[in-house]
């Protein structure tokens, strides 16, 4: 399927803005500390160039102000923050990371190194990686006090609608399954289409989710639609 460059420039910032606001509740679901008498250790890792950025260090003051945070600085491998981070072993790590940096190479780094805080194999802290399509994006992020509620949900996996308001999901298994639920109603199995491409562009476009949430294959620049068959790729125009 191709689509128009002005189509492509609106569902691109459809997708900018739904992945980022999936971003935006799992950083703040997970590195939002609950309120206590003492709150636990919060620190936030930045590259040495992203940190001396004007932009991007509002985004770290803005995190470091409201968490009362420590600042870890890195040179050129996230995994020099270990030292630091195994000294304060803090409850929640934010990871702050320009597009460029937040490759895939860089998430499975993050993930190596949140297992390394101690000697046994498991993840030692909540975390997250802050980023966005440009410094003010994410200041926008890192700025969120209020709590986010989720009504509409789309994607191209599964999903408990019968906890959202309304939604749609269609099955990255079966082909041609899909799963409807209006608001006020229950959710439905429907027929669906073989190819779901352009029935998950057409949810991007015009649903307006307040989530939408993905499977299949990826990288940072594209989405393999299908899994047990075959269906459709999302592909980023600025390779």
């Amino acid at each position: 399927m191709r689509l128009s460059s002005s189509h492509r420039t609106t569902l691109n910032r459809k997708l900018l803005s739904l992945v980022l606001g999936a971003g935006l509740v799992i950083v703040h679901l997970l590195l939002a500390p609950a309120a206590s008498a003492k709150p636990p250790g919060y620190a936030v890792v930045v590259s040495r160039e992203t940190h001396a950025d004007a932009g991007w260090n509002k985004v770290v003051e803005a995190l470091r102000e409201q968490h009362d945070a420590t600042v870890v600085v890195f040179d050129t491998d996230v995994s020099e923050a270990l030292p630091t981070l195994c000294a304060q072993f803090p409850r929640y790590v934010c990871f702050v990371a320009q597009p460029t940096e937040a490759t895939r190479a860089f998430v499975a780094a993050v993930h190596r190194l949140t297992r390394r805080l101690d000697d046994d194999p498991y993840t030692d802290c909540f975390w997250g990686i802050l980023t966005g399509y440009d410094a003010a994006n994410a200041l926008r992020i890192a700025q969120q006090r209020e709590p986010l509620a989720v009504r509409k949900v789309a994607g191209g996996t599964e999903v408990a609608l019968d906890l959202c308001e309304e939604g749609v999901w269609y099955c990255e298994l079966n082909k041609g399954k899909m799963v409807k639920k209006e608001r006020g109603g229950e959710p439905k199995i429907l027929p669906g289409p073989a190819d779901t491409t352009e029935a998950l562009v057409q949810t991007l476009t015009d649903s307006h989710a307040d989530l939408f949430v993905t499977s299949g294959h990826a990288t940072e620049r594209d989405w393999m639609i299908g899994f047990r068959y075959r269906s459709g790729f999302f592909k980023c125009a600025q390779r």
